[in-house]
């Protein structure tokens, strides 16, 4: 309520943009706070933790091509954040974005599609990328041995 009242009272302070933004995402509103993330992006365009907040709130909303536009626009033409190969696998290409990732990435990214999968009713497909993120990584991946168990008790 604070944050809103001060984008209200001066629309030109980032930082009330990006908590606005911050606690849109923690009520799910996923498009509140992209509105709140994409002023604070405009306002401080430097940020790269700014911009990351933006390409995951366009995430969560299934809109990758424009996460991976948010993400050219500070320079990531190699992924350096998860959110961006998340972005890359379903925009572009799953090969594309498992480039130079490492197992736990893998793991992650692996586990996020599944993600994806469930949160859009494809049960099967979910399954299976949660047996790929377990596979690559039992050590790390324990996230995605209890969602793959969420499925198997819920047949």
């Amino acid at each position: 309520q604070n944050l809103n009242a001060a984008t209200e009272l001066q629309s030109d302070l980032w930082r009330s943009w990006n908590g606005l933004g911050m606690i849109e995402i923690e009520q799910d509103n996923g498009p509140a706070a992209i509105v709140a993330f994409s002023r604070a992006h405009e306002l401080n365009k430097d940020d790269v933790s700014i911009a990351n907040n933006l390409a995951l709130a366009y995430i969560e909303q299934d809109q990758f091509s424009e996460a991976l536009s948010v993400y050219e626009t500070i320079g990531q033409e190699t992924p350096q954040y998860m959110g961006h190969r998340i972005a890359i696998a379903f925009e572009r290409s799953e090969t594309e974005a498992l480039m130079s990732a490492g197992d736990r990435e893998r793991a992650h990214l692996f586990n996020a599609i599944g993600e994806n999968a469930l949160k859009n009713a494809k049960r099967q497909k979910a399954a299976s990328y949660f047996r790929k993120a377990i596979a690559v990584s039992p050590v790390y991946f324990e996230q995605a041995e209890r969602n793959l168990e969420s499925i198997l008790l819920s047949k």
